[in-house]
């Protein structure tokens, strides 16, 4: 392991050319961890307060977890880290961390846009990145019972992997940057300071209640005029997708009327 108390230009050295600091105060950087959300929740709680948010970066990640039951599929070329961060940093209060999933699919999406060209990284609520239809991102918020102030916020995206030996069904619905990029493909440290970029000032206007944020968001989903079902607790929504509501629920148009979710797993119907 290695670590990095500053995170400055340093850290990105790997960029060729010098950057600004980002708003990381300490990172860990592992040769191989099983979930770098695992070891997040492992230390949230002890962390002090001058090293948070802190960074912790993989460059494998042997037992990664999606929501639920879901494994992260990772091979060489993944990009996976996990934050502890306290959303009070960017003064947002606790009514608004259930739009975080969003917001950080947003972020990510506004990130890989510089690299992507015509295919258009689009957000597949409520944690999902899409191109092309397909998953290029994955993102999980958890929380600590011992530090109910912080949030563990883990973000795995497909930057250079290929998917031979990957699952099946993980081979037919990932995507990875280096298959749609318009230039050179984008080294994993590049891709990381960018979405760190784009994640602080989207943060920044979630905690204002900027209102362009949502509009930003409803121009990228991808969910928006298809039928969708969205598996909840106890029932199952389908219906055609009306796009997000200023809360960042999705709206779904069923024989019933509209119908808002808050969270479920989503299937695409046509």
């Amino acid at each position: 392991m290695t670590e990095d108390p500053t995170v400055g230009p340093e850290f990105f050295a790997s960029l060729g050319e010098a950057v600004e600091p980002t708003f990381i105060r300490r990172a860990e950087h592992f040769d191989a961890l099983p979930s770098t959300n695992d070891r997040a929740l492992e230390i949230a709680a002890s962390l002090p307060a001058s090293a948070v948010p802190l960074l912790i970066l993989a460059d494998r990640q042997t037992a990664g977890r999606g929501r639920g039951r879901n494994k992260w599929f990772a091979s060489e070329g993944v990009l996976t880290f996990s934050i502890v961060l306290e959303p009070e940093t960017w003064k947002i209060p606790p009514e608004l961390w259930p739009r975080l999933s969003v917001a950080v699919g947003g972020a990510v999406a506004s990130a890989l846009a510089k690299s992507t060209g015509p295919d258009r990284p689009l957000l597949k609520w409520p944690n999902d990145v899409w191109i092309r239809d397909r998953k290029v991102c994955g993102i999980l918020i958890e929380t600590s019972p011992a530090a109910p102030r912080r949030l563990v916020v883990g973000i795995g995206i497909n930057v250079s992997n290929e998917f031979v030996g990957a699952p099946a069904d993980v081979a037919t619905r990932g995507i990875a940057l280096s298959q749609v990029s318009v230039a050179a493909v984008p080294d994993r440290f590049s891709v990381l300071h960018d979405v760190l970029q784009q994640l602080d000032g989207d943060f920044r206007l979630l905690g204002e209640g900027a209102a362009e944020l949502i509009e930003r968001w409803r121009k990228i989903c991808a969910l928006t005029g298809r039928m969708v079902a969205i598996g909840e607790v106890d029932r199952v929504v389908s219906g055609v997708c009306a796009g997000l509501e200023d809360d960042a629920s999705l709206l779904i148009r069923t024989e019933w009327g509209p119908q808002r979710c808050y969270a479920g797993t989503v299937t695409v119907m046509d």
